[in-house]
């Protein structure tokens, strides 16, 4: 359970980061939208849900299906604009939701719930991540100048998992401030510069950061369908397709287990909406994802692993007590 917990844990750690990105989005000439991120100062609420199903074989054997359903929730302060005109981000997670179904087999665990009802190997995974706070400063363009806080997370996390502390200096190493800049600065980078015109098309083709593997190759291909009006404001509708792929001869090294990837591939669909009269922000996408593994396990016996994930996730974003939700909503295929 030990080694599922971290990977869990690191995977919904990055999610909440994307979720956190709370921007400010704008009309720009011609008609063209942009985003000109951060440019709102105030409090902020980000939530993301997620559904997500596994299966998993290991030397031909099914193991048990696996459903996680999650919920984070996290608190967004921006500040005002310094005369040079950097912005300091500070970010908290207030709560953090689970249950995982692997099998007949059913764990749990609510940060704001009874904690003696909680499971506890969940609790280990999670309890670090809340009251950790991160500063962010963000600069007059958009990109992360500086992170802190990230220290007494990995700290944090150390002291309650103590038996795979040799598998987090090693997330922390390849994890670095890096990740959390990309994730940060998602938003600024999804639509081309200059902004884009209802109808417009368009493609990123970019690398990122992946903890434990590098860089990964990320295709997505976007279009601005239109700008409409709402209850809450003008609401522009972005459609778009990923498409995630490693490079040759990838390889993951967590702690004692060394796996190199014989096959990948992430594919993923999904809605965003920007308010441009209010920076708010809402996405949903379904996502696919098949991988296949060599390596060998602890005791150095050679295992051969498959994986496959289907799977939904929301994420809205709103000021902090806002009790109302956009006219629009995006809209969600079922995973197939």
């Amino acid at each position: 359970m030990k080694g599922r917990e971290m990977t869990s844990a690191r995977r919904w750690v990055l999610v909440a980061l994307i979720g956190m990105a709370a921007g400010a989005y704008g009309q720009g000439d011609g008609g063209k939208v942009e985003i000109r991120q951060w440019a709102i100062p105030g409090e902020y609420e980000a939530t993301m849900e997620m559904v997500m199903d596994q299966a998993m074989t290991v030397d031909g054997q099914v193991q048990p299906k696996q459903r996680m359903e999650q919920m984070l929730v996290t608190k967004v302060r921006v500040g005002e604009a310094e005369p040079e005109g950097d912005r300091q981000i500070e970010m908290r997670f207030d709560r953090i939701k689970q249950v995982v179904k692997r099998g007949a087999q059913t764990l749990s665990y609510d940060s704001a719930g009874d904690q003696a009802k909680q499971n506890e190997e969940l609790a280990r995974a999670y309890r670090p991540l809340l009251g950790i706070k991160m500063s962010i400063v963000v600069g007059p363009d958009g990109k992360v100048k500086e992170v802190t806080g990230l220290e007494e997370f990995w700290k944090k996390l150390a002291e309650e998992n103590p038996r795979v502390a040799e598998t987090l200096k090693d997330m922390q190493k390849q994890m670095g401030d890096q990740v959390v800049k990309e994730l940060i600065s998602k938003g600024r980078d999804l639509m081309p510069a200059g902004g884009a015109a209802v109808g417009q098309s368009w493609k990123n083709d970019k690398t990122v950061g992946v903890p434990f593997l590098g860089e990964v190759k990320l295709v997505q291909d976007c279009k601005l369908t239109k700008v409409e009006k709402t209850q809450d404001g003008r609401m522009a509708v972005i459609d778009y397709k990923g498409k995630m792929t490693l490079p040759k001869d990838a390889k993951v090294q967590v702690g004692m287990v060394s796996l190199e990837f014989t096959a990948f591939a992430m594919n993923q669909e999904g809605q965003v909406l920007y308010n441009i009269d209010t920076g708010m922000s809402d996405a949903s996408l379904t996502q696919e994802a098949k991988m296949e593994m060599t390596g060998k396990d602890e005791r150095g016996k050679a295992i051969e692993m498959t994986l496959k994930q289907e799977g939904t996730v929301k994420v809205s974003t709103r000021k902090a007590g806002a009790a109302t939700a956009p006219a629009t909503q995006p809209e969600t295929k079922p995973a197939s």
